[in-house]
Parts: structure tokens; C-alpha cells; sequence
């Protein structure tokens, strides 16, 4: 049975600058994607639709298929309850958020819920990923459930380094692979997974709840804790506190992240100075691309959020609750502004302007190839198509 995965306009809005380049569900939070979730648990034949990604409205000619909203993350009763929807029904939380329908025919994504002729109401708990910080909040949680079923009957590898240290061994896993030398593996307080050919340098700590996705490297004397996840290749140095990377992403220098999501493809300099906290301790705010100002999230600890294909350069400080869109360069030795539009490149004498397209494509594509990965007409057309729906964002922030 056909399975998509669908974004509704006010979570795009809601998640970006994630979504600014990819759907709801390829966000990464626990192990793996929402996506990968849902394909362990509801197998079917998958695809995502959003018109983040679209100049046009997309729109779906499909036998019968199950709808599922991309913010939702799966667990037992909810995937009980939506395997029992018939034809033209849908499934809608207490406070009226469509969770899942069963549908068939032509669909247009935008006015989807205009189609269901019957609404079920589901009185359960749902796990939502509404705001972007709910990517941190519900990190730790999501490590936990993720390892029950990911893993399944799997043997942990054994941790061949006499020098490596564990603490509750027996809430560590380790795949094929994986290179540690005088770790120290605390899984007292929660699992720690780690995965396929990934490197521990010398005198790293993991304190779980912890994931370190395949190909990874984490660089000497790190320190990951907190209900961290660190993608796939990525290259990680100094101490990560509740944090998401989703993949492909630098930060090989010592220096503190805490409560942020990092998208792909980006760099964190040398010396990136972060405050996770008001100097009187009040609410964090961040940018609200809905409202166009800031939005209180009734957090006291909120770091930054980062979009894809950005980076911080040397010594860049930056203050809690600030939001960085895609493909965004800021050099060296600077307070950053609390929201930085898409497409911007701020130089060292803190002069911002919009950054030049093709500079911005080359660079994104050497990054690429560093990685051994292909930059495609697909990623060029998106960020070509990206450039001219942010040139607003850049306007109204008079750069």
C-alpha cells in the first residue's frame, strides 16, 4: 500500500529553515528520520510531498493510500489505530490536527483535508515535532525508542580497545566498524548507539543518551552528552550538550553547543561562541517566519538554529535563540544577529550583504565532493529557486 508523507503550510512555516530545503519528514530526530521511522513501522511504498520544495502545488494521482501528517512520530497505538481507517476518513487529534487519512484518486496536497468526508477522533497521546526546538526536546526520547527497534536481535559489537572505559555496558551499542581508542562509554543515564564505521579519537566521552551515526568521526577529547545526535559523516570536535546534527556537517574545533539543531552540509569554525541562556534568566525568543518577529518559546535554555549549507567562521559569538537560514556565510569575530535570512555573507568588518549565487553553488558543490557525494541539477535548481523566494526575508532585513 502506497504511504505519503505529508506537509501541511503551517509546519513548513513552523520548522523552518529546515524545511526551507527538505520535507518535514527527513528531518533527523532520535537515530534516524521521521521517515525511516515510519518505514520500520508502517511498510508500504513511500513518498514525500511538500510545496516547500516546488514552484508548483503538487498533487497526488494514487490508488488507495494512507496520508500520514510528516510531524507525527509513530508509536504503537497510534500505527494500530491508523491501520483501521477505511476510505475518505481521517484521523484528527483532540485539539483538531489531522494525524493520518486513507484516501484515493487525484489529491491536491494543498487542500488536503478537504477531502475526507469523515473525521475520527484519536483520544491518545501524539508525539508531535510542531516547533523547531521540539527537534531537541523530544531527542532524548526518540534515542531510546529508536534503539528497541533498530537494533531489534542484533549482537553489539564487542569494544576491542583494553583502554576504553564503559559504565552499563550492557545499554551501549556498537556496529560494524566502529574505531574507539581510550574512550570512556557512560550509559548510565541513558543508551548510547553507535554506528557503522564510526571514529572515536582518543579520550572522547559519551554520556547517553547519545547516537553517533555511521561514518562519523568525533574528534580528540570531545565530549557528546545529554540527548545528543550526531548524523552521518559528520566531523565533530569539543563538548555537544542535547544537540542535533542532522549530517554531513563540521565542527572539528573545541567549543560548547548546546540546545541547537544544525542542519546539513554545514561548518562551524574555530572559536563559534554560543549562549544558551538570558543574562536574567528570562524566556528564550526566536524568529517566527509566520509572524515575521519573534516568538517566545517558555524555554530558559534555547541555543541557535542552523539551516543548510551555512557556516560560522572564526570566533563568530552567537546569542541564544538565534536563527540561521540556508546557505548563509558569516566570517570572523562578530556578535551575529539574532535572525540571519538565506543567502546572506556577512565580512569581518561586520558589513552584511546578499551573497552571490554561484559563489554559493561552487562552494556547496567542493563541499560535496569533499564528502564523496554528487551536487545535482536537482540541488542547483533548489537553490536557485530558494534564492528568489528568500530575496523578501533579505529585503525586509534591509540587507
Amino acid at each position: 500500500m502506497k504511504v505519503i508523507l505529508f506537509d501541511l503550510p503551517e509546519d513548513r512555516i513552523a520548522l523552518k529553515p529546515f524545511t526551507f530545503t527538505q520535507p518535514i519528514a527527513k528531518i533527523r530526530v532520535g537515530i534516524v528520520t521521521i521517515e525511516e521511522k515510519w518505514k520500520y513501522h508502517l511498510p508500504g511504498d513511500y513518498c514525500n510531498v511538500s510545496t516547500a520544495l516546488s514552484d508548483k502545488d503538487p498533487s497526488i494521482i494514487s490508488s488507495d493510500s494512507w496520508y500520514i501528517n510528516g510531524t507525527m512520530l509513530p508509536d504503537e497505538v497510534l500505527l494500530e489505530t491508523i491501520k483501521t481507517l477505511k476510505n475518505d476518513q481521517a484521523l484528527v487529534s483532540g485539539g483538531g490536527t489531522i494525524i493520518a487519512m486513507r484516501l484515493e484518486g487525484h489529491i491536491q496536497i494543498e487542500d488536503i483535508a478537504d477531502y475526507v468526508t469523515t473525521k475520527i477522533p484519536f483520544y491518545g497521546e501524539i508525539t508531535q515535532i510542531k516547533n523547531k526546538w521540539d527537534i531537541f526536546l523530544l531527542n532524548t526520547q526518540e534515542i531510546e525508542k529508536d534503539l528497541q527497534w533498530y537494533t531489534g536481535n542484533r549482537k553489539s559489537q564487542p569494544i576491542l580497545d583494553p583502554y576504553t572505559v564503559t559504565y552499563n555496558k550492557q545499554n551501549i551499542f556498537i556496529e560494524e566498524g566502529v574505531s574507539m581508542k581510550v574512550a570512556v562509554l557512560n550509559a548510565e543515564n541513558g543508551p548510547i548507539y553507535i554506528g557503522k564505521n564510526v571514529q572515536l579519537e582518543e579520550s572522547v566521552i559519551l554520556r547517553g543518551p547519545v547516537a553517533i551515526c555511521e561514518n562519523s568521526c568525533i574528534q580528540v577529547q570531545s565530549q557528546i552528552s545529554g540527548g545528543s545526535t550526531i548524523g552521518p559523516y559528520s566531523n565533530i570536535g569539543g563538548e555537544i550538550y542535547n544537540s542535533v546534527i542532522f549530517g554531513y556537517s563540521n565542527k572539528k574545533h573545541q567549543g560548547f553547543i548546546g540546545n541547537s539543531v544544525i542542519g546539513t552540509w554545514c561548518n562551524i569554525a574555530a572559536g563559534t561562541n554560543l549562549s544558551t541562556t538570558k543574562n536574567n534568566s528570562g524566556v528564550i525568543t526566536v524568529w517566527d517566519f509566520a509572524e515575521e518577529t519573534y516568538k517566545d518559546t517558555h524555554l530558559s535554555s534555547c541555543g541557535f538554529f542552523m539551516g543548510d549549507y551555512s557556516q560560522s567562521g572564526v570566533n563568530v559569538t552567537l546569542e541564544a535563540g538565534t536563527v540561521i537560514g540556508v546557505a548563509s556565510n558569516l566570517t570572523e569575530g562578530k556578535l551575529c544577529e539574532k535572525h540571519v535570512p538565506s543567502f546572506i555573507y556577512r565580512d569581518a568588518d561586520g558589513h552584511i550583504m546578499t551573497s552571490v549565487l554561484e559563489k554559493d553553488i561552487k562552494r556547496i558543490s567542493t563541499l560535496m565532493q569533499s564528502k564523496h557525494q554528487i551536487f545535482s541539477k536537482e540541488d542547483r535548481d533548489m537553490l536557485c529557486s530558494l534564492f528568489k523566494k528568500t530575496s523578501i526575508h533579505r529585503i525586509k532585513a534591509m540587507i
